[in-house]
């Protein structure tokens, strides 16, 4: 079983989101549910270098980013950085990026290799 860590820096308008051992699309969408419902911040990391994503399927990505996407206007102008290192943790969170950027949504996603 994994988890998901949330750090806010306040003065960086900054959520780190730190994931680590298995990680199932539940926990994803309950950090993202979490942090809208809570103190949202324009900027966000995502460092799931640590994270086993390989029981997430593209159905799952989808509904992370209808989530996202739904509650966007929140952060116009924020941007998402997701870091990953694993090929197939970096393919899934390219495939979040490219169906998120499709929908034009005011904050932009980024995906990386190293922090």
């Amino acid at each position: 079983m994994g988890s998901i860590k949330v750090d806010q820096d306040g003065e960086r308008d900054l959520t780190v989101f730190t994931a680590e051992g298995v990680i199932r699309a539940e926990d994803v969408e309950r950090a993202v549910e979490t942090f809208y419902r809570d103190a949202v911040t324009l900027n966000v990391l995502w460092d799931i270098t640590g994270a086993d994503v390989s029981r997430i399927e593209g159905s799952d990505i989808e509904k992370v980013v209808h989530l996202s996407v739904a509650h966007g206007e929140t952060r116009a102008g924020g941007k998402t950085a997701v870091v990953a290192t694993e090929d197939l943790t970096f393919g899934l969170s390219r495939v979040y990026e490219m169906l998120k950027e499709a929908q034009n949504p005011p904050f932009r996603t980024s995906v990386f290799r190293s922090l």
